[in-house]
Order: structure tokens, then sequence, then C-alpha cells
């Protein structure tokens, strides 16, 4: 657990790149699945410990970041200075940076473009006539890499995991 990007990169651990996207990507968790407060004082009233973020507004204290060493590559969880439910934030790779999600009414078309899609029938004749032209099945299933094997944790084991983990200022 780094408390911050200075701290993990001074651990010599993880790259510099990946210490700043696992701060990154953590702030970009907490603006996703955190409320926000127009003050402090509403904001002090649910989680006790706010700040004031970058888009003016009040959010619970991020106290640093967890940086998870498993499966694939490492992963960073934001820990807070409030309990949070388990699995409220996601494991965000700390390879590269993600973007904030763009609300639903930005670049939203809800139809598709006149000769898009193609039904299944219409594109089995095709196929016999041109192997050339690549078809895409819009009802086939997209391909996922397998997930991890979920494991259940306990508030009570995650509490005490967190208290045990080394803490880098």
């Amino acid at each position: 657990m780094f408390a911050t990007p200075g701290a993990c990169i001074a651990s010599g651990r993880f790259s510099r790149d990946g210490c700043k996207n696992a701060f990154a990507n953590s702030q970009v968790e907490l603006r996703e699945k955190v409320q926000s407060f127009a003050t402090r004082r509403k904001c002090q009233s649910k989680y006790r410990l706010c700040e004031k973020d970058a888009e003016e507004a009040y959010r619970p204290t991020l106290l640093g970041v967890e940086i998870a060493v498993g499966g694939r590559e490492p992963s960073a969880t934001p820990i807070l200075a409030v309990e949070t439910p388990p699995r409220m934030f996601a494991a965000l790779p700390i390879s590269r940076a993600i973007e904030p999600a763009k609300p639903v009414s930005e670049g939203f078309a809800p139809i598709g473009p006149v000769g898009r899609f193609r039904a299944k029938a219409e594109r089995a004749a095709e196929v016999s006539h041109s192997r050339d032209e690549a078809i895409v099945d819009v009802d086939a299933s997209a391909m996922r890499a397998p997930a991890p094997p979920m494991t259940r944790e306990s508030s009570a084991e995650r509490r005490r995991r967190l208290r045990a983990a080394p803490f880098v200022e």
C-alpha cells in the first residue's frame, strides 16, 4: 500500500509509469464510483474525512493505493479513509492509464448507419460467393478473456489484511 506516487516510485518495486498509472486509475475509479458532494459538511456527514477534488466536489479522502501483484499483471485498488463494501472498486492494471467513462449522451447514436448490419440469411448466401469480404456476425458472442477466479473476502478479513499491509509514506 502506498500513500503517494512518490512513495511507490521510491520503493523500486514498480516502474515510474506504473506508479503514476496506479494513482491516476484510482482517482478515475473514485470519481466514477463514489458520490460527490457540493459542500464539505454534507460529505463529512456521510464519510467524516473528505477532501476537495479537481472537479471542485467533495469526496472521501483517498489514503493511498493498494497494488496487488498476482495474476497477469499488478493491479491497483484505491483505499479510502472510510470503510467500503467489498469489491466496490475494480482492481485496475497499472500498465496503462484508464480513461474516465464518457457520459452516455456524448457521441450516442441510437440508430446505426444504413447498411451496416446484414441479416444472417443474406450473409450465408454472400459467404458462398465471396470469401474476400469480411462479414461481422452481430449475433455472435464477443470473445472475452477468462475471468480470474473469484475469492470471497469478508469485510473483517479485508480490514485485517489492510491493517497488516506495509504502508509506505
